[in-house]
């Protein structure tokens, strides 16, 4: 079989032409498919960051507990209700990310007291 030739037909609404006028000033060979260039694909784009993301939880994970940690940084749900419940009793954030041994900065994230709050 081979690749799937499309059959071209005007459509108002297509946006084929944007990427084949784009890549026409290159010499492309018949039968290679053309894609749009992987900068511009937002679904590839979320799929690096959250690539990103799941590397960075998995070294702060593999660091926990060692005494040259920098401290947390993501959150599980239950750490979020012990922040929200100290921040009620009146605690600071400096207080609050000593305790939980979280990375500075943290507690104010999760916005202004009252903003998140325990229900």
């Amino acid at each position: 079989m081979g690749v799937a030739q499309p059959n071209p037909t005007f459509s108002p609404s297509s946006t084929a032409g944007l990427f084949s006028d784009a890549m026409s000033s290159k010499p492309s060979s018949l039968g290679k498919p053309q894609f749009p260039p992987t900068s511009s694909n937002t679904t590839l784009s979320v799929l690096e960051a959250r690539r990103q993301l799941q590397a960075r939880a998995e070294q702060q994970f593999a660091e926990m507990g060692r005494l040259e940690s920098e401290g947390r940084e993501f959150l599980d749900v239950s750490t979020i209700r012990k922040i929200l419940y100290l921040r009620q009793r009146g605690d600071t954030s400096a207080d609050i990310e000593s305790e939980l041994r979280l990375k500075p900065g943290v507690v104010a994230r999760l916005g202004a007291l009252g903003v998140v709050s325990l229900v």
